[in-house]
């Protein structure tokens, strides 16, 4: 008979998103077996996706509504001073929107980059 000293472990990697692990299972000794709780691992990377999609949704209400605001507010003060109502507003209001697009795009790419 022979005894092994090493540590080995058996986990088996969730292969699909139905598939979840909630033990693990080491292998000490031949006589010795543990099983930890891997529920506080689970409960802690839901915590941290949470905190991460909710500044995602403010970071996307921020790319949208800062430029436009922005572009909206500059026009009319260009307008009041230059007398050129609305032609200055709507240009820059037109000009806030396409930024606030493009942001919006980009910040689409970086959650599709972190998804894969």
């Amino acid at each position: 008979m022979t005894i092994f000293n090493t540590m080995k472990t058996a986990q088996k990697e969730p292969d699909t998103a139905s598939n979840k692990q909630r033990f693990q299972l080491h292998i000490t000794d031949l006589n010795r077996v543990v099983i930890s709780d891997r529920e506080e691992e689970i409960k802690a990377k839901k915590e941290q996706d949470m905190w991460f999609y909710l500044g995602f949704v403010g970071e996307i209400g921020f790319a949208i509504a800062l430029p436009i605001a922005g572009g909206a507010l500059i026009g009319g003060y260009i307008d009041r001073h230059m007398s050129t109502y609305p032609k200055a507003t709507l240009l820059l209001l037109l000009i806030g929107a396409i930024i606030s697009i493009l942001g919006f795009i980009r910040t689409i790419q970086v959650l599709m980059e972190r998804k894969n």
